[in-house]
């Protein structure tokens, strides 16, 4: 019973996320580029962004939600930045440091910037120096658990041991 349930769920989210990019790849690039800056001015304005002083930010995909702006407005501020750097199954948020060393990294196989295997930087993971993990997402259920790629999901590491979940 448990497998056809499992079988039963994935064609589900399957067809969600079928449906999802259906309509997202019905809109045209101006109105996805508007959408992208009401959700960028949305998330600088919460308190939780403003209140932060280390953010992780998994870089957006060609096709998700642009986090350009954020990144700008992080660097800005005089924040924190870290970025995921994937070797193999483990992954590491390390420091990005401004617009330029973005601009200067590498990109993998899948075309996302990362820092080099090779590249020595602070680890966020490593003295757990977090306020704020930005990381994106598709679709929602009603209760905030991400099913996949492109909106955005943001956790406020507020204690050690606690983790609030803001949505927009």
């Amino acid at each position: 019973m448990a497998v056809n349930m499992s079988a039963g769920l994935r064609l589900a989210k399957k067809n969600m996320r079928s449906k999802i990019k259906s309509i997202l790849n019905a809109l045209n690039d101006e109105e996805k580029e508007r959408q992208c800056k009401i959700i960028t001015r949305m998330f600088l304005a919460t308190p939780e962004y403003k209140m932060s002083r280390s953010i992780a930010v998994y870089l957006s995909m060609p096709d998700e939600v642009n986090t350009d702006g954020i990144l700008q407005d992080v660097f800005k501020s005089g924040k924190k930045c870290y970025i995921p750097r994937y070797v193999g199954s483990n992954m590491d948020m390390l420091r990005l440091h401004s617009m330029e060393d973005y601009s200067s990294l590498p990109k993998t196989k899948w075309n996302i910037s990362q820092p080099a295997e090779s590249d020595e930087r602070e680890n966020a993971l490593s003295i757990g120096q977090l306020d704020l993990i930005l990381a994106p997402g598709l679709a929602f259920t009603k209760v905030c658990d991400r099913q996949s790629l492109l909106s955005f999901i943001f956790a406020l590491h507020v204690h050690s041991h606690y983790l609030h979940e803001l949505v927009l």
